[in-house]
């Protein structure tokens, strides 16, 4: 485990480098494979919260709202902002129905 930590650090750069196949980023890919611990090691290490994904224009936050809340929270408090669109013109706050999520959210200062 301290080698894979020792080798993460070593390459902080790539905490925001994107899948070239994919164009996915790796905190998108976090949360959307619901990796916990890879997700907050990210946001630790200053993962820029804000990069979309350039297929869908997709944040982290955008994926995040179809899953955990403490995602949404985590993300929030690091920088993430809920009101940029995708490419369908879709915030994350405006991807979820759920009237508590987005009370919740609200109450966080977003």
């Amino acid at each position: 485990m301290t080698r894979l930590l020792t080798t993460f650090h070593k390459h902080l750069a790539l905490v925001t480098a994107c899948d070239h196949q994919s164009g996915d980023l790796p905190l998108i890919m976090a949360v959307e494979k619901d990796a916990a611990i890879s997700f907050r090691t990210l946001v630790q290490e200053k993962a820029k919260v804000n990069l979309a994904r350039k297929s869908d224009g997709n944040t982290a936050l955008h994926i995040a709202m179809d899953r955990d809340i403490s995602y949404c929270r985590v993300l929030i408090q690091a920088g993430a902002y809920p009101y940029t669109k995708n490419h369908a013109g879709e915030t994350p706050l405006s991807l979820t129905q759920d009237v508590e999520f987005q009370r919740v959210l609200t109450l966080m200062g977003t």
